[in-house]
């Protein structure tokens, strides 16, 4: 198992409440992506990359789902919200609408923007990040069976090596990187949106590089409610940085092996780590004491989505 990631298919009938998570795609060492109902465990495969899948991410409101593959492309897939590509029994029938090549290498890493579904950024083995206009795709391709070319709004090269991981913030202003460069970076996102008249642009400028990972960095992530980044390293650790400055303001050691996964949780005030060393651990941030040890996997635990799930 390479990556997880919980969707909602079916939008929520009250406004007052989120949309179920009922279902979860899983990327395996396969070009295939498996999407398991929750409820029944029924199996749906998508088809469509044409060798491994390495990366997938989620729109915020579960209903997108994007991935990023060896064979150098990201693909979004969406349930059709008509439900004419539904199964007889009323599960949703994804489909990929969108594809988005000019990656030379593979792309180990993609996210979508948070607060609406404007944009997608995807990092590449070729050390570049690109951004893709994901308002055009989504706003036009609900009705259509064709598969449409996401249109490249930007590409930058961020990093000296493989690309691991991307996180945007929960604003959409900012995005992160991690490489194997054994450094994370801080970008702002420049996006204008679309008007009669243009397109929609986007661009990323630099505004600091978070220094003293001894190894990779495999996992970066934004604080739900506070100015710091988390990221989880190869040199076993997790640092906590502070975005003002860029300084390591808390380090947290006790994992075995290198940490593939971090996110947060209890609304920032605790962090879960996952590693090489088959172990999944709960921080508290404040003490950065280990307060909990979750030891039942016998291989390296990766998925950030399956971290949460656990816990």
């Amino acid at each position: 198992m390479i990556d997880t990631c919980f969707l909602s298919p079916f939008p929520s009938t009250s406004s007052d409440e989120a949309p179920l998570e009922s279902h979860l795609a899983v990327a395996t060492n396969s070009d295939l992506i498996r999407v398991y109902d929750l409820n029944r465990f029924n199996t749906s495969l998508l088809e469509g990359h044409e060798d491994v899948v390495l990366c997938l991410a989620r729109s915020s409101d579960g209903q997108i789902l994007v991935s990023g593959s060896k064979d150098k492309t990201a693909r979004v897939w969406r349930s059709p919200p008509n439900s004419a590509l539904s199964s007889s029994d009323g599960q949703p029938g994804w489909k990929c609408v969108g594809k988005a090549e000019g990656h030379v290498e593979s792309v180990g890493a993609v996210a979508v923007s948070k607060k609406e579904n404007k944009f997608l950024v995807t990092a590449s083995q070729d050390r570049t990040a690109k951004i893709w206009d994901l308002d055009s795709l989504v706003s036009t391709s609900s009705e259509s069976d064709d598969l449409s070319p996401l249109r490249a709004m930007s590409t930058t090269k961020i990093h000296d090596k493989d690309i691991n991981t991307l996180d945007i913030a929960p604003n959409d202003k900012l995005l992160a990187s991690g490489s194997q460069d054994r450094t994370a970076k801080l970008f702002a996102i420049n996006y204008t949106p679309r008007s009669k008249s243009t397109p929609a642009s986007a661009q990323l400028s630099l505004l600091g590089t978070f220094k003293g990972h001894k190894r990779g960095v495999w996992s970066v992530k934004f604080s739900p409610v506070d100015q710091c980044l988390a990221t989880a390293s190869g040199d076993r650790t997790i640092k906590l940085w502070s975005l003002a400055d860029f300084t390591c303001v808390k380090t947290f050691e006790g994992h075995s092996n290198t940490v593939l996964r971090v996110d947060f949780l209890t609304r920032g005030m605790q962090l879960a780590s996952a590693a090489s060393d088959g172990l999944v651990k709960v921080w508290n941030v404040k003490d950065e004491e280990c307060v909990s040890t979750l030891d039942n996997h016998e291989e390296k635990v990766r998925s950030r989505y399956s971290i949460l799930y656990i816990v």
